[in-house]
Parts: C-alpha cells; sequence; structure tokens
C-alpha cells in the first residue's frame, strides 16, 4: 500500500490514498479527451481527506483551481512514479511547479477596453468552469486554441453589474449562460475584442499560482518555468509545454487488464 504525505497549500490541506481496481476501470472507461472531466473524478477518488482553511470553509472540490487540481493530481504521480520529479513533457516536475506561489487573488481589477467605461474584472478558472467549457467544444467537429481561449475569457471575464450564475447551484444554467458570453465576446469589434484579449492574458499572470496555466487546442496545458534546459551532456535545449493526463496515474499493468493501452504522460 502506497503512503502519502499530507499537503497544506494556501486554501486547503489535503491527503491522497491509492486508487483501487475499480477507481482505474471507471477512470479507464472515460474517454481520454475528456481530460477536465477524468480529472474531476480522479480527485474525487484519489482524495482520502481535504479540508479547507479559514474563510474557504464553504467550498466544495467544485471550487478548485485548475492549478490545484494539477498540484492534487501531480502530488499522487510523484508518489506512484519511480521518482517524485517525475518526467513530463520533454523535462520534469520540477520544470513546472512553483509550489511557493500560492493562491491569493479570488478577483481581480483588469481596467476598460476603449469606448467602454465598464470596469472588467477577472476570477480564477475553476475545474468546473473548464469542465463546462471542454464539454461544449468536444461537441463541435473542430476545436482550436482560439475556442479555449474564448471560452475561459467568457468563464472568468466580467463586470460588476453582471449576473453570474454559479455552476454548482445549476450547471446547466451556467452552461446556457456561458454559451451567450462567448458568442457576445466573439461578436465584439476586433479592436474591443483584442483589448480584452491582452486584458485576459495579463489578468492569467497576476492569477498565476502553482503552474503557469495556458491553452493548446486540447485544453489546458502549463508552460515551463524557464525555456531553457540543460540535458545530462550539459547540452542546452527548449522545454515544451506540458499536459498531464488522469491516465498517467495508472500503472500499465492495470490498463492492459481493462484492455487499454498504455498512455503519454504529456
Amino acid at each position: 500500500m502506497l503512503h502519502f504525505q499530507t499537503v497544506r497549500t494556501a486554501r486547503f490541506t489535503f491527503t491522497l490514498k491509492e486508487l483501487t481496481n475499480a477507481d482505474s476501470r471507471t477512470l479507464l472507461n472515460i474517454p481520454p479527451e475528456y481530460t477536465e472531466k477524468l480529472r474531476s473524478e480522479f480527485i474525487k477518488r484519489a482524495l482520502k481527506e481535504l479540508n479547507w482553511h479559514k474563510g474557504w470553509e464553504d467550498n466544495t472540490l467544485d471550487d478548485l483551481t485548475v492549478q490545484e487540481r494539477l498540484m492534487i493530481e501531480s502530488t499522487y504521480l510523484a508518489t506512484v512514479s519511480d521518482t517524485p520529479d517525475f518526467l513530463v513533457g520533454n523535462g520534469n516536475y520540477s520544470d513546472y511547479i512553483q509550489f511557493e506561489k500560492q493562491y491569493k487573488h479570488a478577483e481581480i481589477t483588469l481596467g476598460n477596453i476603449p469606448d467602454d467605461e465598464d470596469i472588467w474584472l477577472m476570477r480564477p478558472l475553476t475545474g468546473l468552469m473548464c469542465e463546462a467549457v471542454e464539454n461544449t467544444l468536444l461537441a463541435k467537429e473542430k476545436v482550436e486554441r482560439f475556442d479555449w481561449i474564448l471560452w475561459a475569457m467568457a468563464a472568468q471575464l466580467y463586470r460588476k453589474q453582471d449576473e453570474l450564475p454559479d455552476p454548482k447551484a445549476d450547471y446547466a444554467q451556467f452552461n446556457m449562460w456561458l454559451e451567450e458570453r462567448a458568442i457576445r465576446l466573439s461578436n465584439l469589434p476586433a479592436s474591443a475584442f483584442n483589448a480584452l484579449l491582452t486584458f485576459y492574458f495579463q489578468g492569467l499572470e497576476q492569477l498565476e499560482h502553482l503552474f503557469k496555466i495556458n491553452f493548446d487546442e486540447d485544453g489546458i496545458n502549463v508552460f515551463p518555468l524557464t525555456k531553457h534546459k540543460q540535458n545530462e551532456e550539459g547540452e542546452e535545449y527548449v522545454l515544451i509545454p506540458a499536459r498531464f493526463h488522469p491516465y498517467s496515474k495508472i500503472d500499465d499493468f492495470t490498463k492492459k487488464l481493462f484492455g487499454k493501452f498504455a498512455e503519454s504522460s504529456e
């Protein structure tokens, strides 16, 4: 049986437990492209306990940010791998995690765009929001990086007067609201949209914690902390964005047991 150390973060303390074969079978039966759905299911099954700190007591697992979910997932992988500094992307875990940079802001002010007096704000991207985006986009014939960025902007950017439905309270209503906002944003004049886009990436930096998240056509990826690294021969190479996938927490024996091939950890 694996032993997991208790981990304390800015908002919560958690302890993990080893997956059972029943857990692994459930995860392996979820299509691999549904990364956020897989991650949600993995966290529910791998958590022994999670206690929210003072000020966050009313939170649930649905309030975990994308970065916090990635950290919980990678904590599991660091324990089950041959080394805690496991391989991911074309580097190691330590090339992507910044544990000293913890959650700080529930909301930040970005400013106003040209010809608009409204002040825009931004909130962190939660796993539940991201799962809603994933469900919508994967129903489309083709998904590009821009789609992920657009829908994340729709989920995270708002003005003081905007009504923000709670995805925990009414997931269906949140999905409809999110789609309406994404359409509205995409129909903005190019100059206004580009100003918001600039705000958005500035906001991502201000809200950054644990990982430097970004997007590609498959969803969330993680940027390395530095652009370059030296290999064992002393040769410098460029680190690429990494993708943490819940399948990578399941050993190859179990994958074969349930008729699944080994998946990449990227």
